[in-house]
């Protein structure tokens, strides 16, 4: 929505970021939509934030929804299953490495393989379904 706090960040914040600084944003369900009890709400900048992915500009380095819903099973392997949430709530977490932009110079961390992305491929998660 023009003049949102999602407008200004997208358009004329993040623009001027260099490539390797990381980036939290909120209410982020992807890969799946936003929650129907959230309807209300009007939101929109998930659609913004699958934007920058596909396009390459932002790499996706951790996310609780889908780790949550998509990789339960290596969250507990991993031993972090003492991590709980309030019944009801939602995780929704996203952090992004911006990606480098033709001409741009790099803030110095460049990582090719996020631990994000190892996971997807394993796990095999689509939209809508849970993971390994």
């Amino acid at each position: 929505m023009p003049g949102s706090d999602v407008d200004w960040i997208m358009n004329r914040l993040l623009p001027t970021l260099p490539a390797g600084v990381l980036v939290h944003i909120h209410d982020i369900f992807l890969p799946d939509p936003y929650s129907a009890a959230w309807d209300w709400r009007g939101y929109n900048e998930q659609l913004v934030v699958a934007d920058l992915m596909a396009g390459g500009r932002a790499v996706p380095v951790f996310s609780s929804h889908f780790m949550r819903s998509c990789a339960s099973e290596r969250t507990m392997a991993a031993g972090l299953d003492w991590i709980t949430s309030p019944p009801g709530s939602f995780e929704y977490s996203l952090w992004l490495e911006l990606a480098r932009v033709q001409g741009q110079r790099s803030a110095g961390h460049g990582r090719p393989n996020h631990p994000l992305i190892e996971v997807i491929r394993e796990c095999g998660c689509q939209p809508g379904r849970k993971g390994k």
